[in-house]
Order: C-alpha cells, then sequence, then structure tokens
C-alpha cells in the first residue's frame, strides 16, 4: 500500500511540475498556444511518468550527480517517447537541436528550482530544531 502512495504521490507531483512548466511556455509563446483535451491527457500522462521516475531518488546506493543524470536520460526517454507515440511531431530533423536545447534548458530550470526548495525546506528545519533544542 506504501508503494502505490508514493506513485500517485510522485505521479501527481509530476503531473503540477510539468502543467506548470506547459503553463510558463504556453505564456512565453514557446510552442503551441491550443491545446486539446486529447494534449492535454496525453501529457498528463508523460508527466506523471517522469514523476512516477523521480523514484530512484530514493535510493543511497549511488552517487546522487549519478542519479540525476539516470533520471535526465529517463526524462528525455519519455519525452521522446511520448513524442512518438502521441505523435506530437517534435522530432523532425530540423527540430532536434531545438528540442535538446529546450530539453535541457527546461530540466536545468526545473533542478534549479528543486535544489532551492530543498535548501529552504533544510533551513526552515534546522531553525525549528534550533528552537526545540533550546527549551
Amino acid at each position: 500500500m506504501r508503494i502505490i502512495k508514493t506513485i500517485i504521490v510522485n505521479a501527481v507531483v509530476g503531473i503540477m511540475i510539468g502543467s506548470t512548466i506547459t503553463l510558463c511556455m504556453i505564456a512565453m509563446q514557446v510552442g503551441s498556444t491550443t491545446l486539446e483535451s486529447k494534449h492535454i491527457l496525453e501529457c498528463f500522462i508523460m508527466y506523471a511518468l517522469i514523476g512516477v521516475l523521480t523514484a530512484i531518488f530514493k535510493t543511497d546506493r549511488l552517487p546522487y550527480s549519478l542519479l540525476i543524470g539516470l533520471h535526465m536520460l529517463g526524462t528525455l526517454l519519455i519525452v521522446i517517447g511520448s513524442s512518438l507515440i502521441f505523435n506530437w511531431g517534435w522530432l523532425t530533423s530540423n527540430d532536434v537541436p531545438i528540442f535538446m536545447t529546450i530539453f535541457v534548458i527546461i530540466y536545468a530550470g526545473v533542478w534549479i528550482g528543486v535544489y532551492i526548495n530543498s535548501q529552504i525546506t533544510s533551513h526552515k528545519l534546522n531553525q525549528r530544531l534550533k528552537v526545540r533544542n533550546k527549551n
């Protein structure tokens, strides 16, 4: 039951992050600005899979840098697979360099956000522990 809960939570977080990125890209007029219901559902599936992939970070057997590399590769494969399965047409020969550039920028941006969030959370927890230890 705990595994199912973790999968669902990771999938929902993936959908939330992916949806935010999609809305930001639409606001910046990167790519299509019209989304059909079918396309939104396809994106949700892709985002959920990427979210579930984050479960690899639960292991402490591999170096964190290797886990990030594996996650980036897995995310890239999920995005490419989704493009091919759902016929999004992102990967025409002329678009591959643009696609890869956008992918790397988005991936780096998300991880910078995750890093900042974890730093803020750690700082808040440390402050609470200091207060608790004083009492």
